[in-house]
């Protein structure tokens, strides 16, 4: 959240300003949703793969605002991508869409592997101001061949999933449900 809320900051983004947050099921997600809630944004708009899902988020956070897809909303001034699912994934026409005339979006990415994929980010280069988040370096860090990963970057949700997957004492836990003890959980890690 630190750098979402510094690319706010750097990029003045205001309680009034359209902003979008894709893929708000995930446990990254929903923190996103909750941080804009609470800082009582009025322009929040929220979608994933599902329109359940999302109704769900809104019912926990009443001011934010479901949408179905990316031509729902004109005028945006950022998009927090925290999903690189198909269904979610930014195409240069969603961009062209909504983006403010004669200014740039703001495209914060903290899916792994990225939501705006190289091709959309060449076609738009001219229209957004791109910023890859929630990754760390470790010179330390080798991948194996078999995934398709980026040698020395500790990827948030990787790292997420390590750190639980390795913690004995929550071997039991669902952390595919999306809980405020889970959150505390993760926290404590």
């Amino acid at each position: 959240l630190e750098n979402i809320k510094q690319e706010i900051e750097q990029n003045k983004i205001s309680t009034k300003d359209n902003i979008i947050i894709v893929g708000v099921t995930g446990i990254l997600g929903e923190a996103v949703s909750k941080y804009f809630y609470q800082s009582n944004y009025d322009n929040v708009y929220i979608m994933s793969s599902s329109l359940t899902g999302s109704k769900n988020i809104q019912i926990k956070y009443p001011t934010l605002k479901v949408i179905e897809n990316f031509y729902d909303i004109k005028n945006v001034k950022m998009v927090i991508t925290c999903t690189h699912n198909d269904y979610s994934l930014l195409k240069s026409s969603d961009i062209t869409n909504f983006k403010p005339k004669n200014q740039k979006l703001i495209i914060v990415d903290v899916a792994e592997p990225a939501n705006v994929k190289n091709d959309v980010l060449a076609e738009s280069k001219e229209d957004i101001i791109y910023k890859k988040e929630g990754d760390g370096y470790s010179k330390d860090i080798k991948y194996s061949k078999d995934y398709d990963f980026t040698n020395n970057v500790a990827f948030g949700c990787v790292s997420e999933a390590l750190v639980l997957g390795l913690s004995n004492k929550y071997k039991e836990q669902d952390w595919f449900e999306i809980t405020e003890m889970n959150q505390k959980i993760i926290l404590i890690l």
